[in-house]
């Protein structure tokens, strides 16, 4: 900006300046007579940089999983936050290993190639880690009727999602307008399995019947409180068991007792 050029002797002609005779006078662009006689037009907006922290994603995910619709959402980190702002965050808590993802998928062989990636639900790497960082009492960790079906939930789910983690096996989920499969596994075969989560000895499952009556799985596993077994096509594994699922145990459709 040329200082030489002062707005007092720009506007000695009055309202009606020359711009390109002023521009010519003092062998400038008219331009630069244009930003003295009207600076407000030049202002640039300073951009307001979001300065975000890995530790705003992380503690958020008790929130995420507490909810009945455990989908992540970024307006719970922050108001107005997105995958923009807080994504390289998630996969650095990903690639770090203190994070899974779990995306959501359609139903096809490969799974990897029906992922809907931006709809994820996001556990903790270790369930122990989830329990302190949600601040349970240890009463209610002792006692399982202390706990409401939602919190109990996503503990379980945490565990599961870990164990299936360390086994090397794929983390998804299915879900439709009415139903939701809590993961969807690919075994060494290629087959696509249902499993259902169920934190008691009450099965009954909607999701799962709606499920099997659309895609009509080999078989389906379900995760409780119930013992092992084999029944009406599902296969039940109890919760202390759940290492027993991998890659290979998948494609034996009999009990894994």
């Amino acid at each position: 900006m040329r200082k030489d050029i002062s707005v007092e002797k720009l506007i000695n002609g009055g309202d009606n300046v020359n711009k390109s005779e002023l521009a010519r006078q003092y062998n400038c662009c008219w331009r630069t007579i244009d930003r003295r006689l009207n600076p407000d037009k030049y202002k640039k907006e300073k951009k307001i940089r979001i300065y975000t922290s890995k530790l705003d994603t992380f503690n958020s995910i008790p929130n995420q999983l507490a909810k009945d619709n455990k989908k992540f959402q970024y307006k719970i980190i922050q108001n107005g936050g997105t995958s923009t702002i807080f994504g390289n965050s998630i996969n650095w808590l990903e690639n770090a290993g203190i994070a899974l993802k779990c995306v959501k998928t359609k139903i096809g062989v490969p799974i990897k190639a029906y992922e809907e990636m931006e709809s994820f639900k996001l556990y903790m790497n270790d369930v122990g880690l989830l329990t302190y960082l949600s601040n349970f009492p240890p009463f209610f960790i002792k006692s399982i009727g202390a706990l409401n079906e939602t919190s109990f939930g996503m503990l379980t789910e945490n565990y599961v999602a870990s164990q299936f983690k360390y086994n090397g096996l794929n983390l998804n989920y299915w879900q439709s307008n009415t139903s939701e499969i809590a993961f969807i596994l690919q075994s060494e075969k290629g087959l696509i399995i249902p499993v259902e989560v169920k934190t008691g000895t009450n099965t009954k499952s909607k999701s799962l019947n709606n499920y099997v009556k659309e895609y009509n799985p080999k078989y389906s596993i379900r995760v409780s409180a119930k013992n092992f077994g084999f029944k009406n096509n599902i296969k039940s594994v109890p919760l202390y068991a759940v290492f027993c699922l991998n890659k290979q145990s998948l494609d034996l459709e009999k009990d894994l007792s």
